[in-house]
């Protein structure tokens, strides 16, 4: 006989490493769906027979729709940020880590459109959230950035101007050049894409003589 201590809900795995993978194949199915169908048009049932589970079993991990597409966003940024550090921790230079950072964010919404599409329908549907998935895990791990900015400024390798300045239209560049991407069909690569920012955002548009000019006046 079962006691209420020993039971446990239909379809959860006995062993935590299951379990995980089971989550993890979960918020991937669940992110395709929803930007497929849209937050609205979504039935779990379908999100659960695409991984062979059962509703019940679903439910057990996520109560609710709106707790599962959070969590599918929530997954998606967690996966850009280990996409990011993957390769550009590998970088010493700090100037060509920012590069390499760029382009595994770009190359990471091309390979995973779905994401775009869930940032988008958190927007629009979850519009009184004071700040979206992407500005909480964007705000939680800045200071990084923060930090290899102004060890490139007090290395003398980029001019002294405000790093949160120059992080926010940095910043700005690259989300931008994302979602036109993806709104648009990309004509570029994201290697061309993140080369273009790269020369024109980090390199300046200017040359030494105009920006001489310019300083002149």
């Amino acid at each position: 006989m079962k006691t209420a201590h020993s039971y446990r809900p239909p379809g959860r795995p006995k062993d935590p490493e299951r379990a995980r993978q089971r989550k993890h194949a979960i918020l991937e199915a669940a992110a395709i769906v929803f930007a497929r169908s849209g937050y609205d048009a979504t039935d779990l049932e379908e999100i659960a027979q695409t991984i062979g589970l059962s509703k019940a079993a679903l439910y057990y991990y996520y109560p609710s729709k709106e707790s599962l597409f959070l969590a599918a966003v929530d997954h998606g940024m967690k996966l850009l940020r280990q996409a990011v550090h993957t390769v550009s921790r590998e970088v010493s230079d700090p100037l060509q880590r920012l590069g390499e950072a760029i382009r595994a964010y770009l190359r990471f919404f091309h390979d995973h459109p779905q994401f775009v599409e869930l940032m988008i329908q958190e927007r629009a549907v979850f519009r009184d959230r004071k700040k979206s998935t992407y500005f909480e895990h964007r705000d939680a791990n800045v200071h990084e950035w923060r930090d290899l900015i102004a060890g490139l400024i007090q290395a003398g390798r980029v001019r002294k101007i405000p790093v949160d300045g120059l992080l926010n239209v940095l910043g700005a560049q690259v989300y931008g050049t994302m979602f036109t991407a993806h709104f648009t069909g990309a004509r570029q690569s994201p290697e061309q894409q993140a080369a273009d920012i790269i020369d024109i955002v980090i390199g300046g548009m200017l040359t030494p003589a105009e920006r001489r000019k310019q300083s002149a006046r």
